[in-house]
């Protein structure tokens, strides 16, 4: 008899633990790359109302090129700022191809993004990525100071062939520039 019992009690345990494999499975997706952690120090510039500086976040190619991601959320981290908090606007933009088969990506600029890179004006819920998309981040400075940019976190759904699996990822990156009186 308690063998009986304990094979009525085998099944449900093993379906609970699958469910809760797949559903942590589902829950969690990494597509995008941890651990690019790039990491730039930009050298001191004049600072003056309205000027911003821009720089890629991500590369071309660190989207899937198979399928469709789509954003729902992006957050950029600010570790270290001035008095007042600097605007932050983070755009999707694309790789611009050259005519020897290669590919500009967007680095650091203190400037917005150039149109060539067809930079969409907020990259945000809806947005869709793929191979050739970059996420930037344009900040514009509220006073003179160090502003340090420490992260990005990027929330997302996958399309139907990867059974819309919704993540959470969040990726290093270390991005410091001044702004001088």
């Amino acid at each position: 008899m308690s063998r009986l019992l304990g094979r009525r009690r085998l099944l449900p345990a093993a379906v609970v633990a699958s469910l809760l494999v797949g559903g942590w499975w589902w829950a969690h997706p990494d597509v995008l790359d941890e651990e690019y952690g790039a990491s730039m120090r930009a050298a001191p510039v004049e600072w003056r109302e309205g000027r911003v500086f821009s720089v890629g976040l991500t590369d071309p190619g660190q989207f899937p090129a198979e399928g469709t991601l789509r954003l729902r959320t992006v957050t950029v981290r600010l570790s270290k700022t001035p008095e007042e908090d600097p605007t932050v606007e983070v755009l999707r933009c694309r790789e611009v191809l050259t005519e020897g088969g290669g590919s500009l990506a967007l680095g650091a600029l203190h400037r917005r993004p150039p149109r060539e890179h067809d930079c969409a004006a907020a990259a945000g819920p809806g947005t869709v990525l793929g191979p050739e998309h970059q996420l930037v981040a344009v900040l514009q400075p509220g006073s003179p100071g160090r502003y340090r940019i420490s992260g990005l976190t990027v929330g997302y759904r996958l399309d139907r062939a990867h059974l819309w699996r919704t993540g959470t990822e969040t990726m290093g990156t270390s991005v410091s520039v001044g702004f001088r009186k």
